[in-house]
């Protein structure tokens, strides 16, 4: 499989295994996954381009990563280094919080991948017999029951 790229200095490039972005451009990195491919990184932020001249140098170790921060009604992106977090915390009224590195509360999610934690797949975060469980749900429950009538619980929401 080829996919066409165009990249910088307006050229088409074919790549036959796209992993890592290494070309483009900071602000549009919203609509791009991590690939590879030959050239250089002149005009580009070093953190978030890598160049090299060895055989299979380009790695997806040596380039920073983005994640959705969110200050207050703005969006912006940080950037962590590879192998550190970002996160998306469920605060008050099930409001998403994203940031770079350790979450500052138990009520999170942490992933490690390029704009991981740009969408939510859950409303809220809940306790269950299993540990914590992502629920599509934009409420949890706990309810006292006989042996006998554990599989007999009607959810109900309570605000």
């Amino acid at each position: 499989m080829h996919i066409l790229l165009i990249h910088i200095n307006l050229q088409y490039t074919y790549l036959q295994n796209p992993l890592i972005i290494l070309f483009f451009d900071i602000d549009q990195v919203t609509l791009l996954k991590l690939i590879q491919g030959c050239g250089n990184c002149q005009g580009k932020d070093s953190n978030y381009c890598y160049a090299c001249k060895k055989n299979y140098c380009n790695e997806e170790k040596n380039v920073y990563k983005k994640c959705r921060l969110d200050n207050n009604k703005e969006s912006n992106y940080c950037g962590i280094k590879h192998g550190d977090d970002c996160y998306i915390e469920i605060i008050k009224d099930n409001i998403a919080v994203r940031g770079c590195g350790k979450c500052p509360s138990p009520a999170c999610v942490t992933c490690n991948t390029n704009m991981c934690n740009l969408n939510l797949d859950f409303r809220t975060l809940c306790r269950s017999k299993n540990g914590n469980e992502k629920c599509k749900e934009t409420s949890c429950y706990i309810a006292s029951v006989d042996e006998g009538e554990k599989d007999k619980i009607q959810k109900f929401t309570s605000d």
